[in-house]
């Protein structure tokens, strides 16, 4: 996509040519610069949702909560001192 952009103002030279020294090609091409470059990085987020998530936090922020639940019940039957 980059170099297809590149090379789009050589492109449009000739269609251009009836402004005032090719001046239009320059925010028509710059249009379709942010015009094709946000539809791709829209193709990438819907490609792979998640990863602007911060999903290894989360996990392991659930594990060590589960873990530490757990570690709980341990202490709770040997303050009791019945084992099961």
């Amino acid at each position: 996509l980059t170099a297809w952009l590149v090379f789009l103002p050589f492109a449009l030279y000739e269609p251009f040519g009836s402004t005032y020294n090719h001046f239009g090609m320059i925010p028509c091409a710059a249009v379709l610069s942010i015009f094709l470059f946000g539809i791709e990085e829209l193709a990438i987020q819907l490609e792979e949702p998640f990863s602007i998530l911060p999903l290894l936090l989360y996990t392991n922020t659930i594990g060590n909560n589960a873990v530490e639940i757990i570690s709980w019940h341990f202490i709770e039957e040997d303050t009791t001192g019945t084992h099961r």
